[in-house]
């Protein structure tokens, strides 16, 4: 099994925020509402016997259908041959389940943004 660090999961949650499709409707939400400017947020905190990493984004949020399947290796919303294979977000939720025993989830609302929560455990 390939180890990642929790340098590599953070950056592959947080670049899957920002996917083209995802930065397209962000830009026709704020033609209705004003210029977009998007917004990346890391929360870290000590939660019991765990620390939590949380990535938020002020991005379009994803559809019921799509929170389902972001973990899934392959999964994308980007388009064939984007060099974008759909490996990230089902490395991290390895990584973070497998690798470390941890917790990995996504609340999301559309229009509002997405918050990935990683849970692991301390010490």
């Amino acid at each position: 099994m390939m180890r990642y660090t929790a340098r590599q999961t953070t950056t592959n949650v947080a670049s899957g925020t920002r996917t083209p499709a995802a930065v397209r409707r962000a830009e026709r939400a704020a033609s209705e509402t004003g210029p977009y400017e998007p917004v990346l947020r890391v929360e870290t905190r000590r939660e019991g016997g765990a620390v939590s990493v949380a990535v938020s984004d002020n991005g379009p949020g994803l559809a019921a259908p799509l929170r389902q399947r972001v973990f899934e290796p392959f999964y994308t919303t980007r388009p064939p041959g984007s060099g974008h294979p759909g490996l990230g977000l089902s490395l991290a939720h390895e990584t973070v389940v497998g690798g470390y025993g941890g917790q990995i989830e996504v609340e999301s609302e559309e229009g509002v943004g997405s918050t990935f929560t990683a849970r692991l455990p301390a010490g």
